[in-house]
């Protein structure tokens, strides 16, 4: 399991999901890859077609706002 803040935890108050990316590594969420990445706030991903509320569809592109998923990017650079 991934070490992820417990402030950066409580702020990703809507993940349907009960977290599951910081568990399985094969998770959706997990394995999305990032595509880019602007000041390590904005990250620009390659998801599946999954519903999330931090999904953001941008274009042909999508945006994570999860803080979880940041925090997984900006640490493990996963």
């Amino acid at each position: 399991m991934m070490e992820i803040d417990d402030a950066i935890i409580r702020q990703t108050k809507h993940c349907a999901h009960n977290f599951e990316c910081l568990k399985n590594v094969n998770y959706l969420c997990r394995i999305a890859k990032v595509e880019s990445c602007i000041e390590n706030s904005v990250l620009f991903v390659e998801c599946p077609k999954n519903w999330c509320e931090y999904k953001l569809n941008f274009g042909y592109s999508a945006i994570c706002n999860c803080p979880v998923r940041k925090e997984i990017y900006r640490k493990y650079k996963l």
